[in-house]
Protein backbone atom coordinates (compact mmCIF):
# COMPACT_ATOMS: atom_id res chain seq x y z
CA UNK A 1 0.00 0.00 0.00
CA UNK A 2 1.31 3.43 -0.95
CA UNK A 3 1.14 5.98 1.86
CA UNK A 4 2.95 8.90 0.24
CA UNK A 5 2.30 10.36 -3.21
CA UNK A 6 4.98 12.71 -4.53
CA UNK A 7 4.83 15.34 -7.26
CA UNK A 8 7.83 16.85 -9.02
CA UNK A 9 8.41 20.55 -8.24
CA UNK A 10 8.18 23.08 -11.05
CA UNK A 11 11.94 23.51 -11.37
CA UNK A 12 12.29 19.75 -11.90
CA UNK A 13 9.69 19.77 -14.67
CA UNK A 14 11.43 22.72 -16.31
CA UNK A 15 14.83 21.02 -16.15
CA UNK A 16 13.67 17.70 -17.58
CA UNK A 17 11.90 19.47 -20.46
CA UNK A 18 15.02 21.48 -21.22
CA UNK A 19 17.36 18.49 -21.10
CA UNK A 20 15.02 16.28 -23.12
CA UNK A 21 14.57 18.92 -25.82
CA UNK A 22 18.30 19.60 -25.93
CA UNK A 23 19.18 15.93 -26.42
CA UNK A 24 16.42 15.32 -28.96
CA UNK A 25 17.59 18.28 -31.02
CA UNK A 26 21.02 16.66 -31.47
CA UNK A 27 21.15 13.49 -33.55
CA UNK A 28 24.33 12.09 -31.93
CA UNK A 29 23.17 12.77 -28.37
CA UNK A 30 19.76 11.26 -29.06
CA UNK A 31 21.48 8.02 -30.11
CA UNK A 32 24.08 7.97 -27.34
CA UNK A 33 21.79 8.86 -24.41
CA UNK A 34 19.76 5.59 -24.33
CA UNK A 35 23.08 3.71 -24.13
CA UNK A 36 24.71 5.87 -21.44
CA UNK A 37 21.50 5.71 -19.39
CA UNK A 38 22.11 2.01 -18.67
CA UNK A 39 25.50 0.72 -19.82
CA UNK A 40 27.56 1.82 -16.80
CA UNK A 41 25.54 -0.43 -14.49
CA UNK A 42 27.21 -3.44 -16.11
CA UNK A 43 30.68 -2.16 -15.17
CA UNK A 44 30.04 -2.53 -11.44
CA UNK A 45 29.88 -6.33 -11.15
CA UNK A 46 32.89 -6.56 -13.46
CA UNK A 47 34.88 -4.21 -11.22
CA UNK A 48 33.88 -6.01 -8.01
CA UNK A 49 34.68 -9.44 -9.45
CA UNK A 50 38.04 -8.19 -10.73
CA UNK A 51 38.82 -6.60 -7.36
CA UNK A 52 38.05 -9.80 -5.45
CA UNK A 53 39.99 -11.93 -7.93
CA UNK A 54 42.92 -9.54 -7.57
CA UNK A 55 42.79 -10.16 -3.83
CA UNK A 56 42.90 -13.90 -4.50
CA UNK A 57 45.82 -13.53 -6.90
CA UNK A 58 47.74 -11.33 -4.45
CA UNK A 59 46.64 -13.44 -1.47
CA UNK A 60 45.55 -10.29 0.34
CA UNK A 61 42.28 -10.17 2.28
CA UNK A 62 42.45 -6.37 2.09
CA UNK A 63 41.18 -6.33 -1.50
CA UNK A 64 38.61 -9.03 -0.81
CA UNK A 65 37.22 -7.03 2.12
CA UNK A 66 37.11 -3.94 -0.09
CA UNK A 67 35.13 -5.79 -2.76
CA UNK A 68 32.72 -7.17 -0.16
CA UNK A 69 32.20 -3.77 1.51
CA UNK A 70 31.52 -2.07 -1.83
CA UNK A 71 29.22 -4.93 -2.84
CA UNK A 72 27.35 -4.73 0.47
CA UNK A 73 26.87 -0.98 0.01
CA UNK A 74 25.51 -1.67 -3.45
CA UNK A 75 23.09 -4.37 -2.26
CA UNK A 76 21.99 -2.24 0.70
CA UNK A 77 21.17 0.64 -1.63
CA UNK A 78 18.96 -1.58 -3.78
CA UNK A 79 17.22 -3.16 -0.77
CA UNK A 80 16.51 0.18 0.89
CA UNK A 81 15.32 1.62 -2.41
CA UNK A 82 12.83 -1.21 -2.85
CA UNK A 83 11.64 -0.72 0.74
CA UNK A 84 10.99 3.00 0.18
CA UNK A 85 9.16 2.25 -3.05
CA UNK A 86 6.66 0.11 -1.13
CA UNK A 87 5.34 3.21 0.60
CA UNK A 88 6.03 5.97 -1.92
CA UNK A 89 4.40 6.49 -5.30
CA UNK A 90 5.38 8.94 -8.00
CA UNK A 91 4.50 8.98 -11.67
CA UNK A 92 7.27 8.84 -14.20
CA UNK A 93 7.77 11.79 -16.56
CA UNK A 94 5.88 10.24 -19.52
CA UNK A 95 2.78 12.31 -18.79
CA UNK A 96 4.81 15.52 -19.04
CA UNK A 97 6.98 14.65 -22.04
CA UNK A 98 5.63 13.82 -25.47
CA UNK A 99 5.77 10.05 -26.03
CA UNK A 100 7.72 10.61 -29.24
CA UNK A 101 10.42 12.39 -27.20
CA UNK A 102 11.06 9.45 -24.90
CA UNK A 103 14.45 7.92 -25.66
CA UNK A 104 14.39 4.82 -23.45
CA UNK A 105 11.92 2.06 -22.73
CA UNK A 106 11.66 0.91 -19.13
CA UNK A 107 9.71 -1.56 -17.04
CA UNK A 108 6.66 -0.04 -15.30
CA UNK A 109 8.21 0.19 -11.83
CA UNK A 110 8.54 2.97 -9.27
CA UNK A 111 10.12 6.26 -10.25
CA UNK A 112 11.22 7.47 -6.80
CA UNK A 113 13.96 7.10 -5.78
CA UNK A 114 16.07 6.16 -8.78
CA UNK A 115 17.61 2.68 -8.53
CA UNK A 116 20.35 3.61 -10.99
CA UNK A 117 21.29 6.73 -9.02
CA UNK A 118 21.27 4.75 -5.78
CA UNK A 119 23.48 1.98 -7.11
CA UNK A 120 25.97 4.25 -8.86
CA UNK A 121 26.27 6.57 -5.86
CA UNK A 122 26.70 3.68 -3.44
CA UNK A 123 29.47 2.21 -5.58
CA UNK A 124 31.27 5.51 -6.12
CA UNK A 125 31.03 6.67 -2.51
CA UNK A 126 32.03 3.34 -0.98
CA UNK A 127 35.08 3.21 -3.28
CA UNK A 128 36.07 6.71 -2.14
CA UNK A 129 35.49 5.96 1.54
CA UNK A 130 37.58 2.80 1.34
CA UNK A 131 40.34 4.72 -0.41
CA UNK A 132 40.34 7.43 2.25
CA UNK A 133 40.18 4.94 5.13
CA UNK A 134 43.13 2.92 3.85
CA UNK A 135 44.89 5.86 2.15
CA UNK A 136 44.94 3.94 -1.14
CA UNK A 137 45.46 6.06 -4.25
CA UNK A 138 44.07 3.42 -6.62
CA UNK A 139 40.65 3.50 -4.96
CA UNK A 140 40.63 7.30 -5.05
CA UNK A 141 41.27 7.21 -8.79
CA UNK A 142 38.57 4.58 -9.26
CA UNK A 143 36.20 6.87 -7.35
CA UNK A 144 36.68 9.63 -9.91
CA UNK A 145 35.91 7.20 -12.75
CA UNK A 146 32.77 5.88 -11.04
CA UNK A 147 31.48 9.37 -10.23
CA UNK A 148 31.89 10.33 -13.89
CA UNK A 149 29.96 7.17 -14.81
CA UNK A 150 27.26 8.07 -12.26
CA UNK A 151 26.83 11.67 -13.39
CA UNK A 152 26.65 10.73 -17.08
CA UNK A 153 24.16 7.93 -16.40
CA UNK A 154 21.93 10.02 -14.14
CA UNK A 155 21.79 12.96 -16.55
CA UNK A 156 21.09 10.51 -19.38
CA UNK A 157 18.14 9.04 -17.50
CA UNK A 158 16.68 12.49 -16.95
CA UNK A 159 17.24 13.44 -20.59
CA UNK A 160 15.69 10.16 -21.75
CA UNK A 161 12.52 10.98 -19.82
CA UNK A 162 12.80 8.01 -17.46
CA UNK A 163 13.42 9.86 -14.18
CA UNK A 164 12.70 13.21 -12.61
CA UNK A 165 15.62 15.24 -11.27
CA UNK A 166 14.47 14.75 -7.66
CA UNK A 167 14.41 10.94 -8.18
CA UNK A 168 18.09 11.17 -9.03
CA UNK A 169 19.06 13.67 -6.32
CA UNK A 170 17.36 11.77 -3.51
CA UNK A 171 18.77 8.45 -4.71
CA UNK A 172 22.29 9.86 -4.75
CA UNK A 173 22.22 11.68 -1.41
CA UNK A 174 20.69 8.95 0.72
CA UNK A 175 22.99 6.24 -0.57
CA UNK A 176 26.06 8.40 -0.06
CA UNK A 177 25.01 8.59 3.58
CA UNK A 178 24.40 4.82 3.75
CA UNK A 179 27.87 4.07 2.37
CA UNK A 180 29.39 6.30 5.04
CA UNK A 181 27.38 4.64 7.83
CA UNK A 182 28.43 1.14 6.76
CA UNK A 183 32.12 1.99 7.14
CA UNK A 184 31.75 3.31 10.70
CA UNK A 185 34.05 1.39 13.04
CA UNK A 186 31.43 -0.47 15.08
CA UNK A 187 29.16 -1.40 12.18
CA UNK A 188 32.03 -2.40 9.91
CA UNK A 189 33.44 -4.67 12.63
CA UNK A 190 30.05 -6.40 12.85
CA UNK A 191 29.83 -6.78 9.07
CA UNK A 192 33.38 -8.08 8.88
CA UNK A 193 32.91 -10.50 11.78
CA UNK A 194 29.60 -12.02 10.69
CA UNK A 195 29.64 -11.66 6.89
CA UNK A 196 32.90 -10.69 5.19
CA UNK A 197 35.21 -12.97 7.16
CA UNK A 198 32.93 -15.98 6.59
CA UNK A 199 32.69 -15.30 2.85
CA UNK A 200 36.49 -15.11 2.63
CA UNK A 201 36.92 -18.29 4.70
CA UNK A 202 34.46 -20.13 2.44
CA UNK A 203 36.27 -18.91 -0.67
CA UNK A 204 39.62 -20.08 0.71
CA UNK A 205 38.14 -23.46 1.58
CA UNK A 206 36.71 -23.86 -1.93
CA UNK A 207 40.03 -22.96 -3.55
CA UNK A 208 41.88 -25.37 -1.28
CA UNK A 209 39.47 -28.25 -1.96
CA UNK A 210 39.08 -27.72 -5.69
CA UNK A 211 42.45 -26.37 -6.77
CA UNK A 212 44.72 -27.35 -3.86
CA UNK A 213 45.63 -23.69 -3.46
CA UNK A 214 46.16 -22.32 0.04
CA UNK A 215 45.77 -18.60 0.57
Amino acid sequence: MKFISLVEPLWGETFIKFLNNFVNSNYILSRITPVTADIFVFSYPVYLAALYLYGIAQRKDYYKEAALYIFFSWVSSVALNLFIQIFVTKQRPEDLIDKSSLLLEHIPDASFPSDHAAMSSAIAMSVLIWGIKSNNKSFKIAWIVFWIFSIIMCLSRIAAGVHWPTDIIFGMIIWIIISYILISNKLYKVLNMYIFSHVIKLEKLIFKKLFWISQ
